[in-house]
């Protein structure tokens, strides 16, 4: 997401004893066990139990940090695994009342959710960004605090060494993915770690296109290739966008509906948005794409969710012919 919707990621160093042990046992067995207080009370209560201290910086109407809400935090699995290593915060960083704007900026938080491993004292020792589903949040929190090693660095080499085995390619690409959900977005040092993280994204989405080349449409039908298309297919005109499209169903019951119509309808509202600001009168095709078939069934399902998404043709016409005509206006200037 960007300065104001991101996603961040970091790492830390486990430090339980078997006093600390026994007390994470006792906490909830269903999802993250949040400390209840304030930031400061959360510090001393790692200090008391010698662990580090797990922090989510979310803030309200952030799609990706309600996802991670309910959906990861939410997941025994994932409980099981934050509440034996850390004492766990929950914060907004919009809230005024629980310095939610002071903590933000004293870490030079530049995205949202970010997820800060602190050390008793409250030194940042690692971050990370962006929401992931159960198993990348743990695998990433993992890889950032050493508990397992990131494989990328064998990944790289062994890539650039010639190797492009279809099922070690789809790993390497599905672990860049966390690679990059695990490089700063630093408010401090935006434009430098913005640079650096476009430049590697640009480096595994010539990859993945080259991927996507040596498979079949057919192969490319799979939760795995969908997660890969998903992160790195994100314009209109992208191959494996257009896979996607032309296996609609396929796609649907390799993975799910909500799934491919978050994808489909993601790719859409953010490219027409785009192509109305630039004065480009094609924004209409895109969006007239969610009214035919197949696509019509990932707004039937959305409309299902919530008549008002802003994602829904008939609620995005009326803005995006606004943003056309300023955007039409501005290129005439």
């Amino acid at each position: 997401m960007t300065m104001n919707s991101g996603v961040c990621r970091y790492s830390l160093v486990f430090l339980l004893t078997a006093l600390a042990a026994s007390a994470s046992e006792q906490k909830g067995d269903v999802g993250v066990d949040f400390f209840e207080g304030t930031f400061k009370e959360a510090l001393e209560q790692a200090k008391q139990e010698d662990s580090p201290l797990f922090v989510d910086l979310s803030i309200p109407e952030c799609a990706s940090c309600e996802f991670m809400a309910t959906k990861v935090y939410t997941d025994s699995k994932v409980g099981e695994f934050i509440n034996a290593r850390f004492v766990s915060f929950k914060l907004d960083a919009y809230d005024e009342e629980a310095n939610g704007p002071v903590i933000a900026q004293r870490y030079s938080v530049g995205s949202f959710p970010t997820y800060l491993i602190l050390d008793p004292d409250g030194n940042e020792r690692h971050r990370a960004s962006g929401s992931m589903n159960s198993d990348a949040f743990i695998r990433s929190i993992s890889w950032l605090t050493g508990e397992t090693t990131s494989p990328m660095v064998n990944h790289d080499s062994r890539y650039e060494s010639g190797d492009r085995d279809s099922d070690f390619v789809q790993q390497y690409l599905l672990d860049s993915i966390l690679e990059l959900k695990l490089m700063p977005r630093r408010a401090d040092n935006w434009e430098e770690d913005m640079e650096a993280l476009s430049n590697a994204e640009s480096k595994y989405k010539a990859i993945a296109n080259e991927y996507f080349e040596s498979k079949s449409q057919e192969n490319l039908v799979n939760s795995t290739d969908f997660t890969i298309i998903g992160y790195y297919c994100i314009y209109r005109k992208d191959k494996g966008f257009e896979f996607v499209i032309n296996n609609f169903g396929e796609y649907v019951d390799a993975t799910s509906l909500e799934r491919v119509s978050n994808f489909v309808l993601n790719v859409i509202t953010d490219n027409a948005f785009i192509l109305a600001k630039q004065g480009d009168p094609t924004y209409v095709e895109l969006v007239d794409l969610l009214e035919e078939e197949p696509l019509i069934e990932a707004a039937a399902f959305e409309r299902s969710l919530d008549p008002e998404s802003p994602r829904l043709p008939e609620n995005q016409r009326d803005h995006l012919a606004e943003t056309f005509a300023s955007g039409t206006q501005d290129s005439e200037e």
